[in-house]
This record gives C-alpha cells, structure tokens and sequence, in this order.
C-alpha cells in the first residue's frame, strides 16, 4: 500500500493552490505527482466556474469531481459536465437590481450551469474575465437562463463593504448563503451550498471517509470547509478567520507550491 493510499486532497485554487501570478507552482506539480504515485487523489474545491478552472483541470487533471462554484456544484473534468447543482432561486435577481441601481459603479455577474454572465460590467468583471480568459454574455438579469448557481457584485472593498452589510441585515438574509470570497466580490448561493456540502456530497460519490480527506483553502469563503472533521490546512497568507478555522497554518505560501509542506503533515498525522 502506497504511503497516500485512499487519501483526496481537495484544494482551493486562488490564493491556496495557485500563486498570485495565476500559475501552477512547480513544486505543487511535482508533489502531486508524488502524491498520485503513493495512492492518493486530487481534485478542486474553488469559487471559479467549470470555465474558469479549466486551464488548472488541463494540467493537473483531477482524479475526481471538482467542487466548482464555491460548492453550488460537483464539476466531471473529464466529461466537462456538471454532475450534480445547488441551483439558485431567481428570485433573487429582484436584490440584484435594487443593488445594482443604488450602486452604479458595481458590477454584476451570474453564473449558471450553461454560461457566465454579466448584465452590468465594471473594470473588475473586465480583469475578471481577462485573468479566466472567458468572454461573459452580456443578457439583462431577465433573458439570463436557468438553472443559476450563484450571483454575485464586483467592486472597490469600500462598496462591496457596504452592500455586505446592507444585504446581510435584510430579509433575504435567511433564505441564501452569502460569501466575500474575495475583498472585491460579495456573492450568493442557494441556502445551504457551500464548500462543506459539497465536500459531503464529494464524499459520498467517492465512497471516501471525512476521515481521509484533505482540506486547503485560504479565505472566508473556505471556513465551512475548513472547520469540517478533515485535516485542514492553509497558507500564512490566508485571512484571519481561515487561520482559526483550518487544523494547521502553513508556513509555505501559495506562490512557492504549499503542497509539499501538505504531504509532510499527512506522513506525519497517525489519524489519516
């Protein structure tokens, strides 16, 4: 039996397993081949899009169903298909206009299982679509197809700030989940549907124990994930709240490859 038999690491990309330049660090490409070859699988657990992942998936080929859309859904790389959603209310693009007519400088995108959309664009959905190397469409909020899976604003933290706070102290606050996933990006998602779900379903469509599972993630948006009863690991970089929800802060950041310093936790945890 090899020394990572039965083991999956599912990983945040932005900011966790990617570096800032948006590029695989090559120690992450090498340790995962070690990995592969002592028994263990990898696959993703990020906020991008089944679009937005693709260039990662094309290299690193995960083993297993990514979790794309900050867990609204379980993506097959191999057969570029979604296999299971949490499908958004498109209800909600009722709070999505008022938002967006209070806040004229803030962008809005929509993601659904078809296509990405962006019925208002700033120079952050730009440099968003840019960084993904996606082209959004551009329909109003009502010719945007279903099913939805999440919907977010784009915008200065300053502004996003605000409609954070405005939204999380209205009635829509109970009947969605809502992230800031980046300081830039304050988004929604069906009740429920989050990374930590998703790893659940992950878990029970591999047949694999919460037990041998490996969690890394650097931002809010990963705290369910983090807080769950895997090994959960995350870069010195990460924000506070990360760092008090994950097992273990790492010392290596995710320019320099943190996949490395995982193994080495996992070869010493007696538990996995």
């Amino acid at each position: 039996m090899g020394a990572f038999e039965n083991i999956l690491i599912c990983s945040d990309l932005d900011g966790t397993f990617i570096g800032d330049n948006l590029k695989i660090p090559k120690a992450n490409i090498k340790a995962a081949e070690a990995f592969r070859k002592g028994g263990g699988k990898l696959t993703f657990a990020t906020g991008r899009t089944g679009i937005g992942m693709k260039p990662y998936a094309d290299i690193m080929k995960p083993d297993v169903p990514a979790i794309c859309q900050n867990g609204a859904a379980l993506y097959d790389c191999k057969k570029d298909g979604y296999i299971w959603i949490s499908e958004l209310s498109k209800d909600i693009a009722k709070l999505l206009q008022s938002m967006a007519d209070k806040y004229k400088s803030t962008g809005i995108e929509v993601m659904t299982t078809l296509d990405v959309y962006c019925p208002r664009h700033n120079y952050l959905t730009r440099r968003h679509a840019a960084d993904e190397d996606f082209v959004f469409k551009e329909n109003a909020l009502s010719d945007i197809p279903e099913p939805w899976l999440k919907a977010g604003f784009v915008d200065e933290k300053e502004i996003i700030d605000k409609i954070q706070t405005e939204i999380e102290a209205s009635e829509y606050a109970a009947d969605y989940t809502m992230e800031r996933t980046m300081p830039i990006y304050y988004e929604i998602f069906a009740k429920n549907a989050d990374k930590a779900n998703a790893v659940l379903e992950l878990s029970k469509i591999t047949n694999t124990p919460l037990s041998q599972i490996i969690v890394l993630g650097d931002n809010d948006n990963d705290i369910p994930m983090l807080s769950m009863p895997c090994l959960s690991l995350c870069p010195p970089s990460s924000s506070e709240r990360a760092k008090k929800s994950a097992d273990i802060v790492l010392k290596t950041d995710n320019n320099d490859g943190i996949l490395p310093e995982v193994l080495g936790w996992i070869l010493k945890n007696d538990n996995i």
